[in-house]
C-alpha cells in the first residue's frame, strides 16, 4: 500500500470511531509510519486514535503526538467496568451480595 492509501484508511477509521473528532487530529504517513498529531480532550480519545491508526492496513507504527486539552475543564466521564469482583462472580466487599 502506498503512503496516501494508509493515510486514507487511518482517516476512514477515526471517522467511523464514535469516540474521536477526527477534525482535530492530522495524520502523515511516511513509510508506513503513521504520526498522529493536534488536540484531544483526553487520553482515551488519544488512545483509541492510536488504536485507529494500528487497525488500517499497511501500517508499520504509529507516533503518536497528540496533546490533551487542559483549558477547558472536563465533565466527569464515566469509564465501563469490564473487570473486578462483579464479573469474576465474587462479592463487591464485605456484606454485599454476588
Amino acid at each position: 500500500m502506498s503512503d496516501e492509501e494508509i493515510r486514507e484508511a487511518v482517516l476512514d477509521n477515526l471517522f467511523h470511531d464514535e469516540w474521536i473528532h477526527p477534525d482535530r487530529i492530522d495524520v502523515q504517513v511516511e513509510r508506513g509510519v503513521v504520526t498522529l498529531s493536534g488536540e484531544v480532550d483526553d487520553f482515551l480519545e488519544a488512545r483509541y486514535a492510536w488504536d485507529d491508526a494500528w487497525a488500517a492496513p499497511g501500517v508499520r507504527g504509529v507516533i503518536n503526538n497528540l496533546t490533551v486539552r487542559t483549558d477547558v475543564p472536563q465533565q466527569e466521564m464515566e469509564i465501563p467496568q469490564t473487570s473486578g469482583p462483579k464479573y469474576r462472580g465474587e462479592a463487591a466487599g464485605p456484606g454485599a451480595a454476588a
